[in-house]
């Protein structure tokens, strides 16, 4: 049952992380720079290697705590704690 969970908490994660990341360090064409048939609201250089790299890597930290807290009993007590508050 921790794998799935660790691999639910990984996917959330990297892609909500994906798409922050997504729109920092965007180089556009400037108007006149364009040629024919390019938008000129194209991205030049996207570093999307780059920012994948780093996702999956925070992806992968947060689910390292995410399991850690898991085996500690962390999780447990609290989300046992948030159902009580529920009527």
């Amino acid at each position: 049952m921790i794998l799935a969970e660790a691999l639910l908490v990984f996917t959330i994660t990297w892609w909500v992380a994906l798409f922050v990341s997504l729109p920092i360090k965007i180089e556009m064409h400037a108007a006149d720079e364009c040629s024919v048939g390019c938008d000129s609201g194209a991205p030049k250089k996207t570093y999307l290697l780059v920012k994948v790299l780093i996702v999956t890597v925070g992806a992968a930290l947060v689910t390292g705590l995410y399991c850690y807290f898991k085996h500690v009993g962390y999780v447990d007590r609290v989300f046992a704690m948030l159902f009580e508050l529920a009527p």
